[in-house]
């Protein structure tokens, strides 16, 4: 029975593999959501067939994890950030109005939405370094052409040991000459346009 029940699910174990790819790759929570679905549903069919008294304790447990991630939000506030981020969000909410454009340089990009602000120029690119090589000229000229009144710089923002320092230095370059830093949240530093 074991193997037909592998056939059976064999589209399962398929994109399962084909998800964990990616974990695989960069080892991290994030990389591994896209196999959660599948792996969720292999493991509902082997409590069902193997063990079939764990299965409704199994069911509550996805629903109750599942319950518990949608509230992660507690009073509009992401409940995973950590305090110097949601101060950063809260500052930049008090002090731009909807839709305004901004810019992360090495932040999070959520926090565009949870401060309901724009990337500046409508232009959005990960800062990742193998984008930067190819798009920080690209996005040096949006900031120039459309400065926004904000910069959210994470100093300490890398990538797989790579610090953003060392990928996208004309844009820490705009940002210092350009711009004067007006508030500090630990390891993030909100600039102000100075205006001439």
């Amino acid at each position: 029975p074991t193997i037909i029940l592998i056939k059976k699910y064999s589209i399962l174990f398929f994109f399962l593999a084909v998800t964990l790819i990616g974990f695989l790759a960069r080892p991290d929570t994030v990389h591994l959501q896209p196999a959660a679905p599948f792996l969720i549903l292999l493991l509902f069919y082997f409590f069902r067939h193997y063990a079939p008294k764990l299965l409704i304790p199994y069911t509550v447990l996805m629903l109750l994890l599942s319950i518990f991630k949608e509230t992660r939000l507690v009073n509009n506030r992401p409940v995973d950030y950590e305090d110097n981020t949601q101060k950063v969000i809260d500052y930049v909410k008090n002090n731009t109005v909807k839709q305004q454009e901004i810019f992360l340089l090495g932040a999070q990009p959520q926090i565009y939405f949870y401060t309901n602000t724009l990337p500046a120029g409508k232009y959005f690119v990960y800062q990742l370094p193998w984008y930067m090589n190819i798009y920080e000229n690209n996005q040096l000229a949006v900031l120039q052409n459309y400065p926004p009144k904000f910069i959210v710089y994470d100093t300490t923002s890398g990538v797989d040991n790579i610090p953003i320092t060392s990928y996208a230095p004309k844009l820490i370059d705009f940002t210092l000459k350009n711009y004067r830093p007006t508030q500090t949240f630990g390891n993030y530093v909100v600039y102000e346009k100075i205006d001439l």
